[in-house]
């Protein structure tokens, strides 16, 4: 989706509802959120690929939520649903903890969001009663062998008739020079892993779903200074159970 695309222009653009914070969501340095309306436009992307899933009334699992900017979309487009938002405590950048802290202060006191650690007692709630899982620019940071215990976390969810939406770069449509992102947060966390479509549908397919290779998002590199060339061209796909 690019902001000349009519889904966008006549639909994703639109906030029927006021957003709890209108600009950008804050956060810690110079990572965790895109400026408006590129921020807008990457959690839009992520909404389209929820296909059918995306309607009043859904829970949603963001897990790696950063600052909670997805939930602060969600308030702008719908009125009914609940949300819970994950993130890693400890680790060396601390970064986890901010953004915890952060969504807690700023948005822990509507009611339909919940903020907690990854690996915690809310995270085994939110995958009793998530319809959809959101992994938005997580598995492009990480190994293959991390990928896969991480997405097996969430096969209850499809096996309930939910779906799991997640980024990944592909490789042949994707320009980085160097090791890949080099941010304020330690030079292994924005690594870039790039895969191919063969890759990630085998592999969904290899669980037992279906992979829909639902929608794409590039940031141009003149909106994020900070990317590697060619700017953040992330593919994002949503698996599910057959039907």
């Amino acid at each position: 989706m690019l902001f000349e695309d009519t889904l966008w222009t006549g639909k994703w653009q639109h906030t029927p509802f006021p957003k709890l914070i209108e600009g950008r969501v804050p956060d810690v340095g110079s990572v965790g959120c895109d400026d408006e309306p590129v921020s807008s436009l990457w959690c839009a992307c992520l909404a389209q690929a929820m296909g059918p899933h995306y309607r009043e009334g859904m829970t949603v699992l963001d897990y790696g939520c950063g600052f909670g900017r997805f939930f602060n979309f969600l308030t702008g487009r719908l009125n009914d649903f609940r949300y819970y938002g994950l993130e890693v405590e400890g680790t060396p950048s601390k970064h986890g903890d901010a953004c915890l802290d952060y969504a807690g202060r700023t948005f822990g006191g509507d009611p339909r969001a919940r903020f907690g650690a990854i690996e915690s007692a809310l995270e085994a709630q939110a995958i009793r009663e998530a319809d959809v899982v959101l992994l938005g620019s997580v598995f492009s940071h990480i190994d293959r062998a991390m990928m896969d215990a991480i997405f097996r976390k969430f096969l209850p969810v499809t096996d309930a008739g939910g779906a799991v939406v997640f980024s990944v770069m592909i490789g042949d449509s994707y320009a980085a020079t160097g090791p890949g992102f080099l941010l304020d947060m330690g030079p292994a966390f924005y690594q870039t892993v790039t895969y191919t479509d063969a890759d990630i549908s085998g592999y969904v397919r290899d669980l037992g779903l279906v992979p829909t290779r639902a929608e794409t998002f590039h940031a141009p590199r003149e909106k994020q200074p900070h990317h590697s060339s060619g700017g953040n061209m992330q593919t994002i796909y949503r698996a599910e159970a057959p039907r």
